[in-house]
């Protein structure tokens, strides 16, 4: 399931490397109600909770060289637990604004949906840097061959792990690759922004769009969206 959340921009200049601070002023809204709950999410090692994507300027834009504005700003959460997003839903709802980068950003509306993909062969955009890591290290240079076969094999172990069987996935291809750094904590790290082309089982690329790829989903890492026709945050 996931959720999409609509702040009023305020003509605020959004840092591109706002993950974290997005991430954490989630957390403390949270905490504001329900500081048990709060700290559930916060633990990493409890077991998978939900993937965050990054602030997305719409309606008319403006791009600088330390950030971004726009009429409005969206970011989205996706779960596999129903029952989260609900929370979430109810809280956004409930509560008048939220605070990033210590402004405060109105709420204007909440909705969430279930995830269903188009058919068993989709595209999928990243909206969010892909970091991927295999042991103890971090991929950035690595040929496109080394970076799909690390793709593949975190799809599988996500999988393996919240599922319990090896996902059946019949191909998946990297359609377009960009390498990035971002700041996360004041540590810079490599990542990508990726269009994929997969063909799955749709409980496969169902899961996969409501748990993301790669490391730090939770972060706000490796979020996923199917490409459909006018996809287009500024219509």
């Amino acid at each position: 399931m996931q959720l999409i959340v609509n702040l009023d921009s305020d003509r605020f200049e959004m840092p591109y490397d706002h993950s974290y601070q997005l991430y954490s002023s989630i957390i403390k809204l949270v905490s504001s109600k329900d500081k048990d709950k709060a700290e559930k999410l916060h633990i990493y090692n409890s077991g998978f909770k939900f993937n965050l994507s990054q602030i997305m300027p719409g309606g008319k834009r403006k791009f600088t060289r330390t950030g971004f504005s726009g009429e409005r700003y969206i970011f989205m959460i996706s779960s596999v637990d129903s029952d989260l997003i609900i929370y979430l839903k109810q809280l956004f709802s409930s509560s008048k604004e939220i605070n990033i980068f210590n402004h405060a950003f109105r709420i204007h509306s909440v909705t969430n949906y279930n995830v269903h993909p188009s058919s068993e062969i989709i595209t999928l955009n990243t909206r969010s840097p892909v970091i991927l890591k295999e042991k103890n290290k971090y991929l950035f240079n690595e040929s496109e061959d080394e970076i799909l076969a690390a793709i593949e094999k975190n799809i599988i172990s996500k999988h393996l792990k919240v599922i319990g069987r090896k996902p059946n996935i019949k191909f998946i291809k990297i359609v377009s690759l960009k390498r990035k750094k971002v700041e996360l904590k004041g540590i810079k790290l490599p990542a990508f922004m990726l269009k994929l082309a997969i063909s799955s089982d749709l409980e496969v690329l169902k899961f996969l769009l409501d748990v993301g790829l790669g490391s730090k989903n939770q972060l706000g890492f490796g979020f996923l969206e199917e490409e459909k026709h006018g996809d287009n945050f500024g219509v």
